[in-house]
């Protein structure tokens, strides 16, 4: 399985710091090279997408892919993801820190994404990988 980086021209340095730390060769950095168009052709052709609470989290969300949806400083229960009946596919990684409630759906916190530790998301997505066959 290859995992495919995606993100604006702001996410560069990340995505190279991520690069430059595979061993595998399965690790492909698009961030800053891709315009709409190309961003939504590669979530389509994704079998997992996983992504803060972003315009291209509800993109792959409308396409119905596999998601780990990273929420922090927003309310998931206000801004999505909707699955309506079949959210089968969206799989959640909270801050333990957020504030964020339906009432206060967006709250000021730029530190509360950094408390969704690598751990958290590896819990998640080792259960996806028991589900999906990726």
């Amino acid at each position: 399985m290859a995992a495919v980086l995606l993100g604006s021209c702001d996410d560069v340095p990340k995505g190279k710091a991520l690069k430059d730390h595979d061993s595998s060769g399965r690790v492909f950095d698009y961030t800053g090279r891709t315009d709409l168009r190309q961003l939504m052709a590669a979530i389509a052709e994704s079998t997992l997408y996983i992504s803060a609470d972003t315009g291209p989290l509800h993109i792959a969300n409308a396409l119905k892919k596999e998601l780990i949806a990273l929420f922090g400083p927003t309310c998931p229960q206000r801004t999505g993801p909707y699955g309506g009946n079949d959210d089968a596919y969206i799989h959640m990684v909270l801050s333990p820190t957020s504030q964020a409630t339906p009432e206060r759906p967006l709250v000021d916190d730029p530190d509360c994404m950094a408390q969704i530790t690598p751990d958290m998301l590896w819990q998640v997505y080792e259960g996806v990988l028991k589900k999906v066959k990726l």
